[in-house]
């Protein structure tokens, strides 16, 4: 619904839940009427600071987008056996800790 202006409240009053809302928020101190309204603004400041983290991120995933892609590429062809490692290439143990007499690559 473009540009209709309703709130949360309005939709609960037309589904006949929240009627009695006013009445529960008159009775609440005005002191958690304060801290409430201020933790929805550190809400929303989390919010803004999260979309910057999360814009950072991105970019930082376009810049390495390019060396990301070759090596999946060049784990692809060994995978599909269309490349041959070297032996420098493969020098790393099968199992990380164990010696070469202990498995024979």
């Amino acid at each position: 619904m473009e540009g209709d202006k309703r709130d949360l409240a309005d939709l609960l009053k037309e589904g006949g839940i929240g009627s009695d809302i006013p009445d529960v928020v008159q009775k609440i101190p005005m002191a958690v009427k304060k801290r409430v309204c201020a933790l929805k603004q550190v809400q929303l400041n989390s919010i803004e600071v999260e979309a910057k983290f999360y814009e950072r991120v991105h970019q930082l995933e376009k810049e390495f987008e390019t060396e990301f892609n070759k090596l999946y590429e060049q784990r692809r062809k060994i995978v599909a056996g269309e490349y041959e490692p070297t032996d420098d290439e493969s020098k790393l143990p099968i199992i990380h800790g164990l010696e070469e007499e202990e498995i024979k690559v």
